[in-house]
């Protein structure tokens, strides 16, 4: 069956959307169902996706799609936390991908008996891994926050790498001369330079524009970020070939630590996108496979695979991780997960075309080798990691820290007192400015609507002690909570409310708490705080006292003037809620307003159930 190209791009978009919601429902990694989808619907399947009909565009549809992928990838990239690894993350992309490659290519000629330059390719193409894959599979498992950061970085960052010494090994074989290969790596680093320059530079132009509403508004920012993100890939290879890869990247790095008050729009838009162009792509270029091809490897083709998971890989973890604090059971989890993705296909799918116009013999065989790599690992991977996770240890800690949905000031209050008590707290709201303090304040923020599965999912609230509904509207919290109920029952829910709208019954089927013990006014508190006349008061009891009701009665009917914010309980803080039992807390933290303080302390000082610290003035 012949479909003209606009109808096969369109059909295959829809293809790659199908999977990607199947996935989803199966708990997959897209991945798995585009390359069964290539297959189907590919010449050896259906027929209605060919690309040979795209004939000279397939180049520059790929090059396009995969520097809007990299741009989001780099945007994800957090330059606070990679400087906390830095060490091995910079051994993973510089002499970790030469291991990779000087590994790949003996695997090549020794177990597929392939020619030094054949094998020398398939080295090159495999450095990269696939961080289209990666990221989301780390999110799901819940990994340690600094595994998940290496892993991440290297995804992204190989890519640029690992392309260009790929595209240039291209051209060395292409030109079978000795001093080509040494002019060739020489050009590398320049390339790499030049790539590293521009996009820092191209990417400071950007966040020096977007910081500016009154030049670019607010909801033309997505847009006119992917436009300028799609100039610096092609302006960078029209001034130093095939340097645009690494200049996009980074210019996406630059652009999301840029503190920009759109990053969350931004973010959401690009992931979107990327989704649509990954389903694409891999529909596609899965379909230029010949499944006969494929089988023409033989066993030997599964054990170069193997070797390149359980022996190269394992070696270039153990050099980049050597004299660093990274523990043996995150070595080997790094080891173990190295799944490859859109880029390799992408290259792969290049050189075969290019061998093929040279003149040059086996890239068939390169390309369906190096899909072997990319179907092995991602479908043993990705439908393992999870376990594997769980049997090193290595899953970032259960029942660790709170949510807390929204960023005002009153949240703001409750999660650095949360802090004190070493928990990890992260604050969700969608508000520019709310976000903007959040981070003044040294919290952690994540900006997004906290209605969306994705947000709570970035928060991890699977992992949290507690989610805390904090916003000024009890609908909100409520179908937020119900959410992450949906997401997750391990979290204790607190649900804050104005007016007490929502009934016991309500609560207990959400299995909530209401937050605070009593109706709470969000924005009257917050005010407060801002104007600086709230005092922050902490208690503690007596011995041998029991003062549960005789320090409650103190806020009863005072919601204008008490909050109890917080309580310690067997040695942790923990925000103060309705089913607190005080006499088993060995600390009570309130809130008063100024101009009430004196008189309701010296109140609760009086009845001799509660003292404060000693040291502190009465």
């Amino acid at each position: 069956m012949s479909l003209s190209v606009p109808l096969m791009l369109s059909l295959a978009l829809l293809i790659g959307v199908i999977c990607q919601i199947i996935a989803r429902f199966l708990q997959l990694p897209g991945i798995v169902l585009f390359l069964l989808a290539g297959v189907a619907f590919g010449p050896d399947g259906l027929g209605v996706i060919d690309p040979v009909t795209l004939g000279s565009r397939t180049t520059e549809l790929i090059g396009m799609a995969v520097a809007v992928i990299l741009f989001e990838g780099g945007m994800l990239l957090r330059m606070d936390a990679m400087k906390r690894n830095a060490v091995v993350i910079r051994r993973l992309i510089t002499s970790g991908a030469v291991l990779t490659a000087i590994g790949g290519t003996f695997a090549a000629r020794l177990i597929m008996d392939w020619s030094w330059s054949l094998s020398f390719l398939f080295g090159t193409l495999i450095i990269v891994t696939g961080p289209t894959v990666v990221t989301p599979l780390l999110h799901r498992i819940g990994i340690r926050r600094n595994l998940q950061t290496i892993l991440q970085a290297e995804g992204v960052l190989i890519d640029p790498v690992g392309a260009l010494i790929a595209v240039i090994g291209l051209e060395v074989v292409i030109s079978g001369a000795p001093m080509d290969a040494a002019i060739g790596f020489a050009d590398l680093g320049f390339r790499l330079a030049f790539g590293g320059v521009a996009g820092a530079l191209g990417g400071m132009a950007l966040v020096w524009i977007l910081r500016r509403p009154h030049i670019v508004p607010d909801e033309y920012a997505n847009i006119l970020t992917l436009a300028s993100a799609l100039v610096i890939f092609q302006a960078s290879n029209a001034i130093f070939h095939e340097s645009g890869i690494m200049t996009v990247t980074i210019a996406g790095v630059v652009v999301g630590n840029g503190k920009l008050p759109t990053r969350h729009k931004m973010l959401e838009f690009k992931e979107q996108l990327t989704l649509l162009l990954i389903g694409l792509l891999f529909v596609v270029l899965t379909a230029s496979i010949r499944l006969a091809d494929i089988v023409e490897l033989g066993w030997a083709g599964v054990f170069t695979v193997l070797s390149v998971m359980f022996i190269v890989r394992p070696i270039v973890v153990i050099w980049s991780s050597w004299g660093t604090k990274l523990g043996k059971r995150e070595r080997l989890f790094m080891s173990f997960l190295a799944p490859r993705g859109i880029v390799a296909a992408a290259v792969a799918s290049l050189f075969a075309t290019r061998l093929a116009e040279n003149g040059l013999s086996g890239g068939n065989q390169l390309r369906a080798l190096v899909f072997l790599v990319i179907a092995t690992t991602v479908i043993l991977q990705g439908l393992s990691a999870d376990f594997v996770a769980g049997f090193l240890g290595v899953r970032r800690p259960r029942n660790n820290g709170y949510v807390i949905l929204g960023a005002h000031r009153l949240a703001r209050a409750l999660a650095q007192k949360l802090m004190e008590g070493d928990q990890d707290v992260v604050l969700l709201d969608r508000d520019d400015r709310k976000c903007r303090e959040a981070e003044r304040d040294g919290l952690r923020i994540i900006h997004g609507n906290i209605m969306e599965e994705s947000v709570l999912k970035r928060a991890m609230v699977d992992t949290r002690r507690g989610v805390i509904g904090l916003v000024n509207n009890v609908g909100v919290n409520l179908e937020a909570l119900r959410k992450v109920l949906q997401l997750s029952k391990a979290p204790r829910l607190y649900l804050t409310q104005k007016n007490r709208d929502v009934d016991h019954e309500t609560l207990r089927s959400l299995m909530a708490v209401e937050a605070f013990g009593q109706p709470v006014d969000a924005v009257y508190w917050s005010h407060l705080l801002d104007r600086q006349q709230v005092e922050l008061v902490t208690l503690v009891p007596k011995p041998g006292a029991s003062g549960q009701a005789s320090i409650q009665k103190h806020w009863q009917d005072k919601a204008y003037a008490v909050l109890p914010l917080t309580v310690t309980r067997a040695g942790q803080i923990e925000p103060y809620a309705s089913d607190v039992d005080l006499a088993s807390c060995s600390e009570l933290t309130i809130l008063l307003h100024s101009l009430s303080s004196t008189e309701i302390l010296q109140e609760i000082l009086q009845d001799g159930a509660w003292q404060q610290p000693v040291g502190t003035n009465a």
